[in-house]
C-alpha cells in the first residue's frame, strides 16, 4: 500500500467557521451579492449617508461639465460608472456622458424612447437597455460596467438600475466587445457630461449627483449602494480606489458655479463647468427628494372632470411652468400632502395673465382651491376668511397646507392674504394653471433653484420667506410614515415553475393567509387558498362554483410561503405551450395594520350585518358562497357615486349594476360590513368568505379614474410603487385585470392575468409602475377607454421614496451593528468573524436573552468530521486543515466504529504535524486498534483562539434591559411562551 493511501484513506471534515470563512472569496469572486436577500430588519442600521445636494442640468441652458484626460487609463478593459439622476425631461435624447476621439465615440444616454442606450468601444459594440425611465418623480441609480477579460460575451457590458441587473440578453441590439479589448475610449480623451460630446447636442434635463468613474475594476452595485429596511436602493460612501483616470463628483456646488467640477477623490481629475450657475445648486438629492412639477399628473381625475389638460411647458428640472394658449393649462407635482402634517410651498408668478396657484383634491372632481392674480379664490373652493388681493409679475405666493388643522393659508410677498378650509378625508397635491404662452409660475418646494433664496432649518428647505412656523418643505423626508415600513411583509408576488414532485414556494417575508395562484403560460383557472378555510380548500375567482377540498393541489400554509403537492392543479411542470408551466402567486397576510380582514359567516337570508376587525371601514369586499354555486360579489368605494346600492362580480365582465340587496344600502364602517337578501352574499345557511381590504397609508389604495385612449393614458396616484395592480372597468363591461412586477421587473407591464378568465399571461404594454402610483400606456378599453371609467386597487411594493424601478435585494458590507427582528436568508456562503443565536432566556423569558455562538454551544467552538476508512492493520490517518492548529485548542476527540465493535479501537496521535517526504505537511490525526479494512465515524472539536475570538467573545447571559434592540418584560418569540 502506499504512502498516500496509509496517510488518508477517506478526508472528509467539515469546519463550520472554516466554511464560513472560506465562502468570502466566494462571495466577492462569484458576485454573489447579486443573489442576497435582506429579509425585515427592524431598525437595521446600514452604513449609509446623505448626499447634501445635487446639480440641476438646464438643456435650454447648454448645461454640461469637460474634460480631455492626458494620461493613459489604468486598464481600458475594465471601468466602472456610478451615478444618479433624476429626469425632467421625457421622450427626448439625454446624454449623461459620452467620449469622443474625432473618430469612435463612447457614452451612455436616455433616447427618445426613454431607455438608456450604449455605444462602445469606439461605437463597435453597445446596444439598448429594454425598460423604460419615465418616472420623473424618482431618482435612478445606474451603474455601468466595462469588462472584456469576460470569457462570456453578455458579461463584458453590464448595466444595473437600482441594484437590478438588465442582463444582456434583454438588449435590443447588444453588441458585444471583442475578448480583451482595449478599443474603450470612455473617460481616456475628451469626454463630456451632460451632453453628447460628438454632436453638441442631446443635453441633459434633470438632476445629477455622486458621480464615480473607477478606471481599472470591474465593480457591482454593492459598492456604491445598498437596500434600507424599507426596501429602498440607497446610496452608500464608496471606500476603494479609483485608478489613474478615476474620480469622484458629488456634484454639490459651493459658492461658485466651477466648483461642480471639483473631484473628491484624491485624482485631481477636475472638470471644467459650462453654464452651469450657483442658482443649479440644488437639495433634491436620492436621500432628499423633493417634489417637483409633473409630467405625467394630467390624466388625474379632477384635471379630467374639470376639462383640464396640460399643454404649457415644463423646465428648469420642472420648477418653471409656462401655459400655452388653449386657457386650459393644467398641472400638479409629483408628490401629494399626506393625511397629517405642515406644509410650505412658494411659487413666483411670471406675466400678467390669468394664472392660478394653490392645492387641488387628486380624487375627484371638486375642491380645487386656488388664489387667482386677479385677487379671487378658483372653482370649487372652500368657505374661507380673509381677502385676496391681486399679484403682478415677480411677486411671490406662499402656500401653507396644513393638514393637521384642515385649512390652506395663502401670502403674497410674506403677507397674510386668507385661510381656505378643507374636507378632512380628501388627499390635494400643489396645483397651478393658466392660459397664456407667456404665463405661468417659478415654483420652489423648499429644494431651491432660484436667487434670493436663504435656507430654512426649520422647514428643511430654501425660501424667499421664511415659512410659518410648524411647516415644512415637500420632500420625502418630511413626510409622515405610513404604518407599515417593508409593504413586502405584508403582501408579496412571486413566480414559479411547476413540478412533478411536491414543492414549497417560500420567500414570502411572513406567513400568508390569503394566497391567489394563476398559471401564467397556459389557460388554466385561477385558485384562491386562505389559513381560515385551510389549506386544501380552493376557490376559483373565475367561476361559480362552490369551494372544494384537495390537499394535493395546496397542500400547506408555511411560516413564509405554501407547500404544493406533485402535480397539482397549481404545479404541473407540463409545456402545453411555449414556457408552460409557470405560475404567479399573490399572497396577503391577515393584518388590522396592513388593512386586510377574512371574515367566514353562515348567511340567514335576512338584512344583516357582520363583524371585522379592520379598526376602520373597508374600501374593497369580495365575497363567495363557499356552499352554492353563486357569482363573487365585489363592494368597492369608489364603485360610482353610490357604492352602497352599485356592485360587481370578480368572475364576470359586466359593468356595474345597481341593487341594493347586495349592501343593504349600507357602507361599511369601522367595525362591521352589511349584506342584504341576495343569494351571491346571504343564502340561508350557506356558507361565506369575506376579504376585506382598507386603504393603509404607504400600503394599499383603493380608487377610480377616468380613461382618455392615449398611450400617454391617466396617471394614478397612490403615494407608493405599486407591486400589484388590478382595473375593472365600470360603465361597461370589462375583464378584471392584473399586474404585477414579479413578472414584469422593468417598464411598462405587460403581464397581465384576467380574474374572470383562465386565460395566460396577456402581452399588451399596459402601464408603467412609477414610485409615486401608476400611469396607463394603453388606448385598451379595457383599462383606457375615452371616457371610460374605471376602479383600482393597488397594493406597495415600495414606500414613496427617492428611487424607483425594478428592485431585487443586493447584498452589501454593513458595517454597524444591525438587529433583524426576523429570518434572514442568504442564498451563498456567509462570511464573518463570529456569531451567536439568540433567544429569549428559558428560565427568564421576560428580562433576559440567552446567546450561544454557533453550534449551539457556549463556546465558540468548531466541528470537524467525517468517516475513515481503516487500511490492512486497522489504522488511519485524518488530514485536518492546515490552519487547525493555529485557529483551535482544548481539543476533542470522538471515534465511533460502523458495522461491529472495535474493541481496541484508540486515538494513536492527538492532533500534530505530520513530517512527510522531509518536511512537515498538514495537521493529522490517528485512529488505531481497528478491524482492517473497517470503518470509523470521527468528530474532533476545538475552541476558537484567532484574534477575532478572543478580541469578541461570547456573553452567555444578557439582561434585557442591557440591550438596545428588545426591552425588558418583551419576547423575542412570544408565541413559544403562549403569547
Amino acid at each position: 500500500m502506499s504512502i498516500l493511501t496509509d496517510v488518508m484513506k477517506i478526508v472528509r471534515w467539515i469546519s463550520l467557521t472554516g466554511v464560513l470563512a472560506f465562502g468570502l472569496s466566494a462571495v466577492v469572486g462569484a458576485a454573489v451579492f447579486q443573489s442576497v436577500r435582506l429579509q425585515p430588519a427592524d431598525a437595521a442600521v446600514i452604513n449609509t449617508f446623505s448626499l447634501a445636494s445635487s446639480t440641476r442640468f438646464i438643456s435650454g441652458s447648454s448645461d454640461y461639465l469637460s474634460k480631455t484626460f492626458s494620461t493613459t487609463p489604468t486598464d481600458r478593459a475594465k471601468k466602472t460608472v456610478s451615478l444618479w439622476v433624476k429626469r425632467s425631461a421625457l421622450s427626448a435624447e439625454n446624454h449623461l456622458f459620452s467620449s469622443y476621439n474625432g473618430g469612435g465615440q463612447d457614452g451612455l444616454f436616455l433616447n427618445s424612447s426613454d431607455k438608456l442606450q450604449i455605444y462602445a468601444m469606439g461605437g463597435g459594440a453597445g446596444g439598448t437597455v429594454n425598460g423604460v425611465l419615465r418616472d420623473p418623480a424618482a431618482w435612478y441609480h445606474v451603474v455601468y460596467v466595462i469588462d472584456t477579460t469576460q470569457a462570456t460575451a453578455g458579461d463584458r457590458l453590464k448595466i444595473w438600475i437600482n441594484g437590478t441587473n438588465y442582463p444582456s440578453g434583454s438588449w435590443t441590439s447588444y453588441s458585444t466587445p471583442s475578448l480583451n479589448s482595449t478599443a474603450d475610449i470612455l473617460f481616456y480623451q475628451s469626454t463630456e457630461i451632460g451632453r453628447d460630446d460628438f454632436t453638441s447636442s442631446g443635453y441633459l434635463d434633470g438632476y445629477m449627483s455622486d458621480v464615480y468613474f473607477v478606471d481599472g475594476q470591474a465593480l457591482f452595485p454593492s459598492s456604491f449602494g445598498v437596500l434600507n429596511q424599507s426596501g429602498v436602493w440607497v446610496p452608500i460612501a464608496y471606500t476603494g480606489t479609483y485608478g489613474t483616470n478615476g474620480f469622484h463628483l458629488p456634484l454639490m456646488g459651493t459658492s461658485t458655479a466651477a466648483s461642480v467640477g471639483t473631484d473628491t477623490s484624491g485624482r485631481g481629475n477636475y472638470w471644467t463647468v459650462n453654464n452651469i450657475a450657483t442658482t443649479d445648486f440644488v437639495i433634491d438629492t436620492p436621500t432628499n427628494n423633493f417634489t417637483t412639477m409633473s409630467l405625467v399628473v394630467e390624466g388625474m381625475p379632477n384635471f379630467q372632470a374639470n376639462s383640464l389638460t396640460w399643454g404649457g411647458t415644463l423646465t428648469e428640472g420642472n420648477l418653471k411652468a409656462i401655459g400655452s394658449a388653449n386657457g386650459t393649462d393644467v398641472t400638479g407635482s409629483t408628490i401629494a400632502f399626506p393625511s397629517t402634517g405642515k406644509y410650505y410651498f412658494e411659487g413666483k408668478y411670471i406675466g400678467s395673465d390669468t394664472a392660478w396657484i394653490g392645492i387641488a383634491n387628486i380624487f375627484t372632481a371638486a375642491k380645487i382651491i386656488a388664489y387667482r392674480n386677479n385677487g379671487s379664490i378658483a372653482q370649487n373652493a372652500d368657505t374661507f376668511t380673509g381677502s385676496f388681493s391681486t399679484y403682478a409679475q415677480d411677486d411671490v405666493i406662499g402656500v401653507a397646507v396644513d393638514m393637521d388643522n384642515a385649512s390652506t393659508s395663502f401670502y403674497k410677498n410674506n403677507v397674510y392674504q386668507a385661510t381656505v378650509s378643507l374636507t378632512r378625508g380628501i388627499t390635494y397635491m400643489p396645483l397651478i394653471f393658466g392660459g397664456n404662452a407667456v404665463i405661468g409660475y417659478y415654483m420652489n418646494f423648499g429644494q431651491g433653484g432660484q436667487s434670493g433664496l436663504s435656507y430654512d432649518a426649520a422647514s428643511g428647505g430654501y425660501f424667499k420667506y421664511t415659512p410659518p412656523s410648524g411647516f415644512k418643505a415637500v420632500s420625502v423626508p418630511n413626510l409622515p410614515g405610513g404604518p407599515i415600513d417593508r409593504p413586502m411583509d405584508y403582501f408579496n408576488v412571486k413566480t414559479y415553475t411547476g413540478s412533478s414532485t411536491s414543492q414549497s414556494i417560500g420567500d414570502f417575508n411572513f406567513a400568508p393567509d390569503l394566497v391567489w395562484i394563476k398559471a401564467t403560460s397556459t389557460t388554466a383557472d385561477h385558485g384562491l387558498f386562505d389559513s381560515i378555510r385551510g389549506a386544501g380548500a380552493v376557490l376559483i375567482s373565475n367561476r361559480t362554483n362552490a369551494e372544494a377540498a384537495s390537499s394535493t393541489a395546496f397542500s400547506a400554509f408555511t411560516s413564509n410561503g405554501f407547500t404544493l403537492g406533485a402535480f397539482g392543479a397549481f404545479n404541473n411542470p407540463a409545456t402545453t405551450t411555449a414556457g408552460g408551466g409557470k405560475y404567479v402567486s399573490w399572497a396577503w397576510k391577515e393584518s388590522a395594520t396592513a388593512g386586510f380582514d377574512i371574515v367566514t359567516y353562515t348567511g340567514n337570508g335576512a338584512n344583516r350585518t357582520i363583524p371585522h376587525s379592520l379598526g376602520r371601514a373597508a374600501d374593497f369586499i369580495i365575497i363567495k358562497d363557499r356552499t352554492g354555486t353563486n357569482d363573487w360579489a365585489v363592494y368597492h368605494s369608489s364603485n360610482t357615486t353610490a357604492p352602497a346600492t352599485d356592485y360587481l362580480l370578480l368572475n364576470s365582465t359586466a359593468a356595474t349594476a345597481d341593487d341594493d340587496t347586495y349592501w343593504n344600502d349600507t357602507q361599511p364602517t369601522a367595525s362591521v360590513f352589511s349584506v342584504g337578501t341576495n343569494v351571491d352574499v346571504n343564502t340561508n345557511t350557506n356558507s361565506y368568505v369575506a376579504y376585506l381590504f382598507a386603504s393603509t397609508t404607504g400600503f394599499s389604495s383603493f380608487g377610480s379614474y377616468t380613461g382618455n385612449a392615449s398611450a400617454d393614458g391617466p396617471f394614478v396616484y397612490t403615494g407608493f410603487k405599486p407591486r400589484y395592480v388590478m382595473i375593472k372597468r365600470t360603465d361597461s363591461t370589462g375583464d378584471w385585470f392584473i399586474w404585477d412586477t414579479a413578472r414584469d421587473t422593468y417598464n411598462p407591464a405587460t403581464a397581465s392575468s384576467t380574474a374572470n378568465t383562465s386565460a395566460a399571461n396577456g402581452s399588451t404594454a399596459a402601464l408603467d409602475f412609477l414610485s409615486n402610483g401608476f400611469k396607463m400606456r394603453a388606448t385598451t378599453a379595457g383599462f383606457n377607454a375615452s371616457g371610460g371609467t374605471y376602479i383600482y386597487a393597488a397594493f406597495a411594493e415600495l414606500p414613496l421614496a427617492g428611487s424607483s424601478g425594478p428592485s431585487n435585494y443586493i447584498g452589501t458590507t454593513i458595517t454597524r451593528n444591525t438587529n433583524f427582528r426576523n429570518s434572514l436568508y442568504v442564498a451563498g456562503a456567509v462570511a464573518k468573524g463570529s456569531g451567536t443565536f439568540v433567544i429569549d432566556h428559558p428560565l427568564d423569558p421576560e428580562n433576559k436573552l440567552l446567546y450561544h455562538s454557533f453550534v449551539e454551544s457556549p463556546d465558540m467552538k468548531n466541528v470537524y468530521d467525517g468517516v475513515a476508512e481503516l487500511n490492512d492493520n486497522g489504522e488511519a490517518t485524518i488530514e485536518l486543515p492546515s490552519y487547525f492548529l493555529k485557529l483551535n485548542k482544548d481539543f476533542r476527540y470522538l471515534a465511533t466504529p460502523m458495522g461491529g465493535s472495535m474493541p481496541d479501537l484508540h486515538l494513536r496521535q492527538e492532533a500534530g504535524k505530520k513530517y512527510l517526504f522531509g518536511a512537515f505537511g498538514p495537521p493529522v490525526i490517528r485512529i488505531a486498534g481497528g478491524t482492517p479494512n473497517g470503518r470509523v465515524s470521527w468528530q474532533v472539536t476545538g475552541i476558537r483562539q484567532d484574534p477575532v475570538a478572543v478580541q469578541n467573545p461570547v456573553i452567555v447571559e444578557v439582561n434585557k434591559d442591557q440591550t438596545d434592540f428588545i426591552k425588558k418584560g418583551e419576547l423575542l418569540h412570544p408565541e413559544a411562551f403562549g403569547n
